[in-house]
C-alpha cells in the first residue's frame, strides 16, 4: 500500500485501528437527536423514509399523539442523547382492526448496510414513571424482533417484572419498579443464531445476566414501543424509552450507560502502548 510509505499516513491507519478495536461502531444510532419536535415524528412513511425511526404502529394518523419526546424523557446518564420518548397506550390503541393494543417504533435500516448481520449488539434504556404505570395482570411486549426470537415482557405469567423471553419461557427477570431506569443490551450472532443479555440500572456499567444460548435468530425487524395483548381493561399505559442504538462492539455502547469509560480506557491505553512501540 503506497500510504505505507509515509510514516504519518502509517499511524493515523494504525490509530484508526485502535479505536475502531476500542470502541466498535454505532451502525445505527435512535437517539432521537435528529428531531426538531415530536411532530417530526409524524413525518415517516413508506414513501418518505425520513428520520432513524419508522413510526407507522399506532392508532390513527398521528403519530406524535401516541409518542412524544422530551429532554426530561431521556435517560439523564447518556450524555449522548438530548430526549427520549414517551410510548403511550389506551383501550382506543387498536393498529389495523387488531385486538391488540399497540404503539411501537421501528429503526429506518434502508440505508444502513450489514445492520443485521454477525454480531450485532441492540441497546436501549427504559423507565415507567409513577403514574400510568401498565397493568403487571396483563402480558406487554416491551421490545422484541418481528420474528420473536428473543423478547424483553411485562406482565402476565411474569407478574410485575420485566423479564427476557427466549425459546418459549423466561431466562431472566427484574422488578420494573417506578423511575428507574433499566439499561439492557441484547447480543444477537446472525450467524451462530445465539443471543445473550445485558443489564444495568441507572448509571451503572452493563453486565452479563443472560450468557450465549441458542435462538431462532433471524433478519427480522426490530420493535420497541407497547404491545398489550388482549384482555382486561387498558386504561393509559406509559412507557419512555432512551438511547436505543445498534452497535458492533458492546464497547461503543457509552454515555454512561453501557461500558464502563474507565474500563474503556484502560483498553485504550494498553492497545496504544502496543500500537505505538510497534509504529516508532
Amino acid at each position: 500500500d503506497p500510504s505505507y510509505k509515509n510514516p504519518n499516513m502509517k499511524k493515523a491507519s494504525l490509530l484508526c485501528l485502535l479505536f475502531d478495536f476500542a470502541f466498535g461502531t454505532v451502525l445505527w444510532n435512535g437517539n432521537f437527536n435528529s428531531y426538531a419536535t415530536s411532530t417530526d415524528l409524524d413525518k415517516w412513511s413508506f414513501g418518505s423514509r425520513t428520520g432513524e425511526w419508522q413510526t407507522y404502529i399506532f392508532n390513527g394518523n398521528q403519530a406524535s399523539k401516541w409518542m412524544t419526546l422530551d429532554p426530561s424523557y431521556k435517560n439523564p446518564w447518556d450524555g449522548d442523547a438530548k430526549q427520549g420518548v414517551r410510548v403511550t397506550i389506551t383501550d382506543q390503541s387498536s393498529w389495523n382492526g387488531q385486538q391488540m393494543m399497540r404503539t411501537e417504533l421501528i429503526p429506518e435500516l434502508q440505508n444502513v448496510a450489514n445492520a443485521q448481520t454477525g454480531v450485532r449488539y441492540y441497546r436501549w434504556s427504559m423507565k415507567q414513571g409513577d403514574t400510568n404505570q401498565l397493568d403487571s395482570t396483563s402480558e406487554h411486549q416491551l421490545v422484541f424482533w418481528e420474528a420473536h426470537f428473543a423478547d424483553i415482557k411485562y406482565g402476565g405469567s411474569g407478574g410485575a417484572n420485566l423479564y427476557f423471553y427466549v425459546n418459549g419461557k423466561s431466562l431472566w427477570q427484574t422488578p420494573f419498579a417506578a423511575n428507574t431506569w433499566q439499561n439492557f443490551a441484547i447480543k444477537v450472532d446472525y450467524n451462530a443464531k445465539t443471543v445473550s443479555l445485558y443489564h444495568s440500572t441507572g448509571g451503572d456499567a452493563m453486565t452479563e445476566v443472560v450468557p450465549t444460548t441458542s435462538a431462532s435468530v433471524s433478519q427480522s425487524d426490530w420493535h420497541v414501543g407497547i404491545l398489550r395483548l388482549p384482555g382486561g381493561t387498558v386504561g393509559t399505559q406509559q412507557v419512555y424509552y432512551s438511547s436505543a442504538q445498534i452497535a458492533d462492539n458492546l464497547n461503543q455502547i457509552q454515555g454512561g450507560t453501557g461500558q464502563d469509560p474507565s474500563d474503556a480506557s484502560t483498553l485504550v491505553i494498553a492497545f496504544s502502548s502496543f500500537i505505538f512501540a510497534f509504529i516508532l
